[in-house]
């Protein structure tokens, strides 16, 4: 049956392909291809089962012979199968390759469906559906948020900038959604549906501004700027007339442009308010950082590229992990492509690329309507997705950007009128046996996964027996997973500080193959190091962290523990180097009560930083000048809080630890600090056992350290970005060495059992 608007007729074949693509787009979107969707075990069944149904179906179906770009998407996909070959890491490659080559399934299919008779009406209108289910949570964060800013400090207008969690990756869907809400705003007949677009559109705007992205910004004016010239295209005539009667009305005229001054001028100025965020580092050098180790890459093999997905690879060696961002791309689509599968792989990209424009571009020339519409949307959305692409890795790593573009152009695509001459069906088409293979990849994937999984959970709950048979079995499955070494390797490092014989040397061979796999990472040297200062092998120790503090050389942690070896070894003026730098980096450390059983060359280092600080607190009006003012970070904040609770004001602080909850907090320390202030604003207020409950779960989180410090165990995302692979929550061998926090928390640990005994 004919789409019919009014509603007077039941269409039920289309309410049921409505409500399938609503539900299997909302899977895909929320929880196939999200960071825990391509990790968790239960997660993937269903992602395998569904990719094997949707073949299944298409099969029975059969499958258009003409598939749009046929050759230039197999030839891509092609030379990232040949770089895997050729990889610094073929096993990470392998994974990333395989969620590419998804996402051309998903363009396919989408074209199918659009073309044999699901339509681009529907396949855009489920995808907008789908579209405000993120939409929506992402209003509650920031609703949140704005709630707590305006309790907190008494104005409606934030002084402290807002930006979206995930900014650049949002920034992407928004902006290829955005473009098919507009053109089918424009398009629509229905007032109620050009009300519900404009609302969506709007929003979609809003969200795009408080991801504060830059590099979304641009490709939204990217996009705008495509469908305002295919709109002067389509409508140069009546634009003509409208110049023409503007002209002759010259004081209309220069009203228009001072008004629209005037307004660019606003704009550009709340775009730059909204700029002024933590986290942005300078506009012209805020990628030199991520790109000098892409092109490193690209240098090393500039034919086939060093590997898809081993940007890590080069930048661990370029940058201080821990305490920096791990970033798993080089913040360019392109130069991504080019490192991943060098000149063949980008060459053939820009091909595919061309290709679909020119599909497109032809498939415009006579669509009407909605498939008209979803080609001019389908524009638009490319030139958004590629700009931002100049920018930002739009492409990959939580790869639900790509999916949804892939969606979005398989729509447009499909809607390009086709000579029906040479359409035809077939049983077996690249997309259906693409998607059978895939699945099969899929399936490889969880018998892969099945015993780490296993073994990951039980750790995780203290199970280190379990995890151990478990992690044995999976290497015999999976040999060429370098964590899975650094998980059999921390297991026994676990077993070896719970007594059991020769555990220690297992620990040290599973540590050995993970660095020599994954050698640029410093948490794998510092766990290596801390194991063989264990057994006596100080020479091969201090060779370890040296590389721990070489990959690393911003971790106060690691200086520590070489500190601690080079002592040991009777190298004293560069263990007083070492100990110095910790100092430098992270003075709060001074502290520890590791100090003490440090040695004398610990002790001196200590007592001549010590004599050296002469900085003074700043003055409470500077403080509170600072915080009325929006300060963009939650050491000023710290520092009031603490003031106010050490005048009685315990209302006021109660007011600045919430707005500290609202800034950017940078490090692991610092959220402890806030979680103990809290704590001591709910007893000051006369909530004892809230304060206890509080300054117990800020104690426990206190006494554990990861390779961030202290309260960041866990933290660490390197196999689930790296690998797709669960993680342990420990991320340091028991063997390693932490200065301790000292007698202020000692004396924090007496404060809570106080509280807790009600007094």
């Amino acid at each position: 049956m004919k789409a019919n608007f009014s509603g007077t007729v039941v269409r039920w074949g289309y309410l049921a392909r409505e409500a399938v693509l609503i539900l299997a787009g909302s899977y895909l979107v929320m929880f196939a291809s999200t960071h825990n969707g391509l990790v968790m075990y239960e997660v993937l069944m269903v992602t395998a089962g569904l990719l094997a149904m949707i073949c299944a179906f298409w099969l029975g179906a059969g499958q258009y012979g003409r598939v749009p770009v046929r050759t230039a998407a197999l030839v891509f996909l092609g030379t990232l199968v040949l770089s895997v070959g050729f990889s610094v890491d073929p096993r990470r490659s392998a994974v990333e390759v395989w969620l590419a080559a998804v996402a051309l399934f998903w363009f396919w299919l989408a074209a199918d469906l659009t073309r044999r008779g699901w339509g681009a009406e529907l396949m855009s209108k489920a995808l907008l559906i789908v579209g405000a289910l993120p939409m929506l949570f992402a209003w509650i964060e920031a609703g949140t948020w704005y709630t707590q800013w305006v309790a907190s400090s008494g104005s409606w207008i934030p002084t402290v900038t807002y930006r979206l969690p995930l900014p650049n990756f949002f920034g992407v869907i928004l902006n290829v959604l955005l473009m098919t809400a507009l053109v089918r705003l424009v398009m629509t007949r229905s007032w109620g549906g050009r009300v519900i677009l404009g609302l969506w559109s709007l929003s979609a705007l809003a969200l795009i501004f408080l991801t504060s992205s830059r590099g979304g910004w641009l490709g939204t004016a990217a996009g705008l700027g495509t469908l305002g010239l295919l709109v002067v295209r389509d409508r140069a005539a009546d634009l003509a007339r409208a110049w023409k009667w503007l002209r002759q009305r010259r004081g209309m005229l220069v009203m228009l442009g001072i008004l629209g001054a005037v307004l660019l001028a606003g704009v550009a100025w709340v775009l730059y308010r909204q700029t002024l965020h933590p986290t942005h580092s300078p506009l012209f050098t805020s990628r030199q950082y991520l790109w000098a180790p892409a092109w490193e890459a690209f240098l090393r093999s500039p034919l086939v590229g060093s590997g898809p997905y081993t940007f890590i690879y080069f930048y661990l060696a370029n940058a201080s992990i821990p305490p920096e961002t791990l970033f798993v791309y080089a913040h360019s689509m392109f130069l991504d492509v080019l490192s991943g599968s060098g000149l063949l792989g980008l060459g053939a990209f820009l091909w595919m690329l061309a290709a679909l424009v020119r599909w497109l571009w032809r498939g415009l020339r006579s669509a009407q309507g909605f498939e008209r519409a979803a080609i001019l949307g389908g524009l638009g959305a490319l030139a958004a997705f590629l700009v931002h692409g100049l920018v930002d890795s739009v492409h990959h790593t939580i790869p639900t950007s790509a999916w949804v573009a892939a969606w979005v152009l398989g729509t447009a695509a499909g809607s390009c009128p086709v000579n029906e001459g040479i359409v035809r069906r077939t049983r077996w088409g690249v997309g259906l046996g693409l998607g059978w293979v895939l699945s099969l990849l899929a399936g490889v994937n969880l018998w892969l996964l099945a015993p780490m999984q296993q073994g990951v959970a039980a750790a995780n709950v203290g199970d280190w027996r379990q995890a151990e048979a478990q992690f044995t079995a999976a290497l015999e499955r999976d040999p060429h997973l370098s964590v899975l070494y650094a998980d059999a390797g921390m297991t026994q490092a676990v077993l070896a500080a719970e007594g059991e014989a020769g555990a220690l040397q297992r620990a040290l061979g599973y540590w050995q193959l993970a660095t020599d796999m994954d050698p640029a990472w410093s948490v794998y040297h510092a766990n290596l190091g801390a194991l063989y200062a264990a057994v006596g092998q100080q020479n091969e120790a201090e060779a370890e962290w040296a590389l721990a503090v070489r990959y690393a050389p911003r971790s106060p942690l690691f200086w520590w523990n070489y500190g601690l070896v080079l002592a040991g070894q009777g190298k004293g003026d560069q263990a007083g180097q070492a100990f110095a730098e910790v100092l430098r980096l992270e003075p709060r450390y001074a502290e520890g009560e590791g100090w003490a059983a440090a040695g004398e060359t610990a002790l001196r280092t200590l007592a001549d930083w010590q004599a050296a600080q002469s900085a003074s607190e700043p003055e409470l009006a500077v403080l509170e000048a600072e915080t009325a003012q929006g300060s963009g970070v939650v050491g000023p904040y710290l520092q009031l809080a603490r003031r106010y609770l050490d005048a009685g004001r315990a209302q006021d602080a109660d007011r600045v630890v919430q707005q500290a909850g609202l800034v950017f907090i940078p490090t692991d320390l610092d959220r402890l600090e806030l979680d103990w202030l809290r704590a001591e604003v709910r007893a000051a207020l006369g909530d004892q056992s809230e304060a206890a409950r509080m300054g117990r779960q800020t104690l426990d989180k206190a006494q554990v350290w990861g390779a961030n410090g202290p309260g960041s165990m866990g933290k660490l995302v390197y196999a689930p970005l790296m690998f797709r692979r669960p993680g342990l929550i420990r991320d340091l061998v028991p063997q390693v060495s932490v200065p301790g926090l000292g007698p202020t928390w000692a004396e924090r640990a007496v404060q809570v059992q106080a509280w807790e005994r009600g007094k």
